[in-house]
């Protein structure tokens, strides 16, 4: 029976392998490899801790105590990876003192003798806190990445007109299967206990749900690439006011921000200004469905860093609310023509730029407090 697991270790290869040999691979793509495997290596460890191969070869531990510490901080490495696509910096190698810490208070477990790791009590003091350390570890970088990727929602507005393709819920899969699997890891003996169901020996919920994980995240892991593959979105947007999220959820910018030492004068900021204005009246750029703000930037003739000042200061607005605000605008006006009747309005809003029906008819909403159909029956009537 346990050959399941010894099945998922070889799904787990297969995916590792699958993803390490395709094409244009970028540094994240490693990453997730790297993940997958650690979650491989554990379904092994199960597999040979159940089937008698640990007795034999106790230095298998290893494979326990390392995948434990690695998973949370290669989680949020990928993570930081798919949002930025570049290494963060020095400060993630701090992530590395549990996993020293660890090797120290489980040095003889590692490199002595690893048969007694499940039934010695710590020894010292060290011993206790790395152990404690080792439980924890990944269970905090877990919501470390849940900050991330919190953070990385509100990025995004201020450099993309739509959230499709750029919001990451990939990742946002990736990391509720990992709650899950933390959930029933953590609470697994209340499950057994709720659920009431007695599966055969060498059998738990928490590995079964780790094998079905892996095959999820390798089947959908392989597509994957970051959403800032061509710049370097904190050189773009390298301003420690840009927008945060208020008590409300709405993204405010900070009172203080290091625009003012940007160089950018009131004149000059004026001239952007009017520049944007006259090229979304006459142009219709917010048309195009993908615009961002680097593009919009080299078709005004400034600098994405500048543009953004202007609009976040001139406007009050980041850059998804500014562009989609134009295209509401359109689509209201298409309404009240007549001789558009007969089109559908979904078909409007997707000549107006929008690429999403249900983040056009949320934002419609939001921004006239009824929905398309409403607004055009009502302001047709009234025209008449």
């Amino acid at each position: 029976m346990n050959q399941l697991y010894l099945i998922g270790f070889a799904q787990a290869l297969f995916f590792t392998l699958l993803i390490l040999t395709k094409k244009n691979k970028i540094l994240s793509d490693y990453v997730l490899a790297f993940f997958i495997f650690l979650l491989g290596g554990q379904l092994f460890f199960i597999y040979s801790y159940y089937g008698g191969l640990y007795e034999q070869y106790p230095s298998i531990i290893i494979i326990d105590i390392y995948y434990w510490v690695l998973l949370g901080p290669t989680l949020l490495l990928y993570t930081y990876l798919m949002s930025r696509n570049k290494l963060p910096g020095k400060i993630f190698l701090l992530s590395f003192i549990p996993l020293i810490i660890i090797t120290i208070g489980a040095y003889k477990y590692i490199f002595i003798d690893g048969s007694n790791f499940f039934s010695t009590p710590s020894e010292s003091l060290f011993e206790e806190v790395s152990g404690y350390i080792w439980l924890y570890n990944t269970p905090l970088f877990f919501l470390f990445t849940i900050f991330l990727l919190k953070k990385h929602s509100f990025r995004i507005k201020d450099y993309f007109s739509s959230e499709k393709n750029v919001n990451l819920k990939w990742v946002y899969f990736l990391t509720s299967g990992f709650a899950i699997f933390l959930l029933v890891l953590l609470f697994g003996r209340y499950l057994d206990n709720l659920i009431g169901l007695v599966l055969p020996r060498g059998y738990s919920y928490i590995w079964l749900v780790m094998v079905l994980y892996i095959f999820g995240i390798g089947v959908y892991g392989y597509r994957q690439r970051g959403i800032f593959v061509n710049f370097d979105i904190d050189e773009v947007l390298k301003q420690p006011g840009e927008k945060q999220p208020s008590i409300s959820g709405r993204i405010k910018p900070l009172e203080k921000t290091h625009y003012e030492k940007s160089g950018l004068s009131k004149e000059e900021a004026e001239e952007i200004l009017n520049l944007v204005q006259n090229k979304m009246a006459e142009e219709k750029f917010y048309i195009d469905c993908e615009i961002n703000l680097s593009e919009l930037a080299k078709e005004v003739g400034t600098t994405t860093h500048k543009l953004s000042q202007v609009i976040n200061e001139k406007t009050n607005k980041n850059f998804f609310e500014f562009i989609n605000e134009y295209r509401i605008d359109e689509v209201k006006a298409q309404l009240l023509d007549p001789a558009k009747n007969n089109l559908k309005i979904i078909s409007i809003a997707y000549d107006c730029g929008f690429n999403s029906k249900s983040a056009f008819y949320t934002l419609f909403k939001k921004h006239t407090g009824i929905t398309p159909a409403e607004y055009r029956q009502t302001n047709q009537k009234a025209a008449v």
